[in-house]
Order: structure tokens, then sequence, then C-alpha cells
């Protein structure tokens, strides 16, 4: 299972060679964290091999993720973006930017107001205070915690 786009060739390239050598692989392809999350949630083992890849398959699908980071340097996206401005991206795009976390949440609430369920992974560095922030944004909505523990982002936000 592939956690970005870019990993997703040498994956396929790794499950063919598996598969040379007489071992069943399938690639799920989940581009994203919160969406590896969600298929590896449907995994069942006695189901046959293909009918399961669909099933992983058909529930990253279902995720949109969303992640926050803080930018390392100034640059340019739809407007000129500097250096420590927290940064709210999905798709590869930067969707807000602010000096202020909690000015880049609303963009990100409005994804969300619909949903069932959202994922959320905790970067290393994210503030108590920020981390505090977002989940009283959270009033009426089921959510999951993980300590991600990771060093790019602030939080990653998988959509259900």
């Amino acid at each position: 299972i592939p956690a970005d786009a870019d990993t997703v060739q040498v994956v396929e390239i790794a499950a063919i060679l598996l598969k040379e050598m007489g071992i069943a692989a399938s690639v799920v392809d989940a581009t994203s964290i919160p969406a590896l999350l969600a298929a590896v949630s449907v995994f069942e083992e006695n189901l046959v091999s293909n009918s399961c890849v669909e099933k992983m398959n058909e529930a990253s699908k279902v995720v949109k993720s969303f992640g926050i980071a803080i930018a390392d340097r100034n640059s340019f996206a739809d407007s000129e973006i500097f250096k420590d401005e927290f940064l709210l991206v999905a798709n590869n795009s930067v969707i807000s930017h602010s000096t202020k976390f909690s000015e880049v949440i609303p963009a990100l609430k409005s994804e969300f107001e619909a949903s069932d369920l959202l994922t959320l992974i905790w970067g290393r560095d994210i503030s108590g205070e920020n981390k505090n922030y977002l989940k009283s944004q959270l009033t009426g909505i089921e959510f999951v915690e993980i300590d991600g523990l990771q060093d790019v982002w602030q939080v990653l936000v998988g959509v259900e």
C-alpha cells in the first residue's frame, strides 16, 4: 500500500516482482496516510485477494485528505507565502495560509462539516494549544486521534 503518489509506481513494480516469485501481491491505491488507514481498516484476510483489494481501494477513495504544515521558506502559490506560515494543503495545493494556526482552520472546517468521521494524525511538533484549538472546532463530529510523530506535518486530517 503506497502512502503517497510518488511511491505508487515503485510499489506496482514490487508487486509484479513478488508475483513472479510466486508470492501473492496486489497494490491498493491509497495516496495519503489517512486513505491508507481507511484501506487497512477494511482488510479481511479471508477474502479472495481481488475482492479484498477492491474493498480496500473503495475505502481509500472515499477519504479526502488534508494537511497543515509550516512553510520552510518564502514562496508563491496563488499568493505570496512566507516562511513559518501555516499552510493548509490538499491535493498538492495550498488551500489557505496564515501566520496563525486558527486562521487556516475555517477553510478546513468547511470541508468536513457534512462528514461522519475525521482521523487526526498529529505531527511531532504541533503545540498543545493548536491541538486543543482544532479539537474545539470539532463539536458534533466523531474523530479519532493518532500520534503520528512525523516531522513534516502539524496534523494530517482524513475526512470520511
